[in-house]
């Protein structure tokens, strides 16, 4: 679980908009979504580009 938090703290990092919809967006994300019992965001890289989708249609 350490490592879903450091990807969530990351992730709001760079996050440019930190509303309550975005952060509800990577909080699922990061801990709700999974696929045959395995998280489907384990690493830095979708994480980016969640947030880059995140902040150029969700942003405003």
């Amino acid at each position: 679980m350490n490592d879903r938090n450091a990807l969530y703290s990351e992730a709001i990092k760079i996050l440019d908009y930190p509303s309550k919809n975005n952060i509800q967006i990577l909080k699922t994300h990061l801990f709700l979504l999974k696929v045959n019992d395995d998280y489907v965001i384990n690493s830095s890289e979708p994480i980016d580009d969640l947030v880059s989708f995140i902040n150029g249609n969700h942003g405003k």
